[in-house]
C-alpha cells in the first residue's frame, strides 16, 4: 500500500528510488478537485507532497524526467470569461511544457507548445516521453507523434495508421509506441534515423496497451 492521500493517479515518472506522481484528490471544503505532486520513495514507502501550484483550470496531461534531473510536465490550460449571468462568452485553451524542480516542486520555466500540437481547440497531449538525448516525444491522443529536440525545434512527425495506445521510454533511453497492427497490439521503436516507427518488437506478451510508466527496472 502506497503512502498517498489521493483519489487517483493520473501521471507518474521515476528516477532512481523516487517516483514522482501527479495525483488528484477531492477537496471537500471547496468542492473541487485538486492536483497534487508527490515525491514517493519506493524503498521507504514514504511520500512528500511538493508545493507545485496548479490552478483549477489546468491539468497535467503528461510527465517525464529530463536529462538534467528535473521534471518535465505537459500542462493543459483552459481559460474563459463569463458575463454577469455566469455564461461563458469567450474561451481559449493552450498546452504548455513546464520544467519543475525535482527537489522542491518549484516551476523553473514554462513554454507554450500549442502550435506544435496542431494549434486547434482539440489539441492535447496524451503521452509524453523524453529520450536519452533530451529529445521530446508528444502523442496527441489520435494517431500522431511529434518529435522535437530539447529546444523544441521540430525534428519530424509520424502518422500512425491506428490510434496510439501507449508510449514509453525504455531504461536505455529509447522511446517506443504501441498501436494495433496486422498482428494485434504491436510495440515499435520510434526511429530517429528513418523518422518512422521501426519493426515490431518480438517476444512480448499480449495486452491492452494501457498507459505504461518507466521505473528504471523494465
Amino acid at each position: 500500500e502506497m503512502d498517498l492521500n489521493c483519489d487517483y493517479i493520473y501521471a507518474a515518472t521515476a528516477a532512481g528510488d523516487n517516483v514522482f506522481i501527479n495525483a488528484v484528490a477531492w477537496d471537500e471544503e471547496n468542492e473541487n478537485s485538486q492536483e497534487i505532486l508527490y515525491k514517493y520513495n519506493m524503498l521507504e514507502n514514504k511520500s512528500e507532497q511538493l508545493p507545485m501550484e496548479l490552478d483549477e483550470n489546468s491539468s497535467v496531461s503528461g510527465m517525464a524526467m529530463g536529462t538534467d534531473g528535473n521534471l518535465l510536465m505537459a500542462v493543459s490550460r483552459y481559460l474563459y470569461e463569463t458575463n454577469e449571468a455566469g455564461d461563458v462568452i469567450s474561451d481559449s485553451s493552450s498546452i504548455e511544457l513546464w520544467e519543475v524542480s525535482a527537489n522542491d516542486g518549484s516551476v523553473i520555466s514554462t513554454r507554450d507548445i500549442t502550435e506544435l500540437m496542431g494549434n486547434s481547440e482539440y489539441a492535447r497531449v496524451q503521452y509524453f516521453c523524453v529520450d536519452k538525448d533530451g529529445n521530446f516525444y508528444f502523442s496527441d491522443g489520435d494517431s500522431n507523434i511529434y518529435v522535437t529536440d530539447k529546444e523544441l525545434n521540430k525534428l519530424f512527425d509520424i502518422k500512425v495508421d491506428n490510434w496510439i495506445n501507449s508510449m514509453v521510454t525504455s531504461k536505455e533511453g529509447e522511446v517506443f509506441a504501441s498501436s494495433y497492427g496486422e498482428t494485434g497490439l504491436e510495440l515499435k521503436k520510434v526511429d530517429l534515423t528513418t523518422k518512422k516507427l521501426g519493426d515490431v518488437v518480438e517476444g512480448l506478451g499480449s495486452g491492452y496497451g494501457n498507459r505504461q510508466y518507466y521505473t528504471g527496472n523494465s
